[in-house]
């Protein structure tokens, strides 16, 4: 519970509340350290949650060693790694353009390799791609960035392609009393696709 408080805090709270979403996930990670096992996934991904909150009060230095300390509690293969593979390399970017690269390398062939690979997970490699490309394109090679980007447009291509077929499936067998849709995704899939095709756009006119 306090370790939700701290996420809540992270992600919706004014930048004055960061500390107080840092004082609730320490608070949590000792918790944790008295009831749970060292590798248990509700203890590395508070790790992982005290990683971002130092990474945006600007201490990268703490935020790279709690990333790093919750990836190597991990078994090899476990799925949440592509998770902190993708936060190491955003974190790293900008100082350590090759490690993040690495880094962000390693999170999509986990996410392509996944043995659930649902819509969620077609997302995430579609942004893992992308990821790639961006790091790609800051380091000068284009053409490598540009066929990242491509990959990610033609994934989210695909994505759209299936979930509208789902939801005109949906639509014709739902009875009058059915609840709505829910949030469409397809917007914010069509969204994210606008970006990667802007950054591909961009790419060609340079």
């Amino acid at each position: 519970m306090l370790a939700a408080f701290g996420v809540v805090l992270r992600y919706d709270s004014p930048s004055n509340e960061i500390r107080r979403a840092l004082r609730y996930l320490n608070e949590a990670i000792e918790l944790q350290d008295s009831t749970l096992a060292e590798n248990s996934i509700h203890r590395i991904r508070t790790l992982y949650y005290i990683g971002n909150v130092f990474k945006e009060m600007g201490d990268e230095e703490k935020a790279k060693e709690k990333m790093i300390q919750s990836l190597e509690l991990l078994e090899q293969r476990h799925p949440y790694k592509a998770s902190i593979y993708t936060g190491l390399g955003r974190l790293l970017q900008m100082d350590s353009p090759e490690k993040a690269e690495e880094y962000m390398i390693d999170a999509f062939f986990i996410r392509k390799n996944s043995e659930n690979f649902s819509s969620e997970a077609h997302w995430k490699v579609a942004f893992a791609y992308q990821d790639v490309g961006k790091l790609k394109k800051d380091r000068g090679a284009k053409g490598d960035a540009f066929r990242y980007f491509l990959k990610a447009n033609n994934m989210f291509e695909q994505l759209i392609e299936r979930e509208s077929s789902e939801k005109e499936e949906w639509l014709d067998s739902r009875s009058s009393s059915a609840p709505d849709y829910g949030i469409d995704i397809i917007d914010r899939w069509k969204r994210d696709q606008e970006k990667i095709i802007d950054e591909m756009s961009h790419l060609v006119e340079e």
